[in-house]
């Protein structure tokens, strides 16, 4: 059924080559991504290059609000402190749905027993282009930062390379 969310590590019941079970729950927090499906020749190779691409781009956006809160705030100390503050301070709220969408192609890529199929690129492709959409008014806060954080050449450059990958991928 689409749009319903799993219990954390439980099947769908869907079996055969062609079957699959995709949903997207969209919120404040994130976007949560659930990928099954049967045997995809390369499809695991395609979405861990651009889950790669994608942490690099997550990082830039990281470490550009990282300074726009050191400039109002003073330096953050340590990692930790970062992630209380990622987590918690409303100033790096709008990282989250890109966070949980790491989170997510992370899972799925560590989940050895679920093969990945052509759809999971469309997938992604589908969660990025929520994250992107100017109709799609749950993700404005992300757009905002997003708007905020293009100038910075680290995320520029690292937002074309998983375009460009996410572009080269046949789905």
């Amino acid at each position: 059924m689409r749009g319903a969310l799993p219990r954390p590590g439980a099947r769908s019941g869907v079996s055969g080559p062609l079957d699959r079970v995709v949903r997207v729950k969209q919120s404040t927090r994130g976007a949560l991504i659930v990928f099954e499906g049967g045997d995809g020749a390369g499809k695991s190779t395609q979405v861990s290059a651009l889950a790669q691409a994608l942490r690099h781009y997550h990082s830039a956006l990281l470490d550009f609000a990282k300074s726009e809160y050191e400039f109002l705030h003073g330096p953050v100390d340590g990692p930790y402190k970062l992630y209380s503050l990622v987590v918690n301070d409303p100033a790096f709220q709008w990282l989250r749905p890109v966070s949980g969408l790491m989170a997510t192609l992370d899972e799925v890529l560590d989940a050895k027993d679920r093969p990945l199929t052509e759809q999971n690129v469309t997938d992604v492709k589908f969660a990025l282009g929520l994250l992107f959409s100017d109709t799609d008014t749950n993700f404005a806060d992300f757009r905002r930062g997003h708007a905020r954080a293009k100038d910075d050449a680290k995320v520029r450059e690292t937002e074309a390379r998983w375009r460009e990958i996410l572009n080269s991928v046949e789905a």
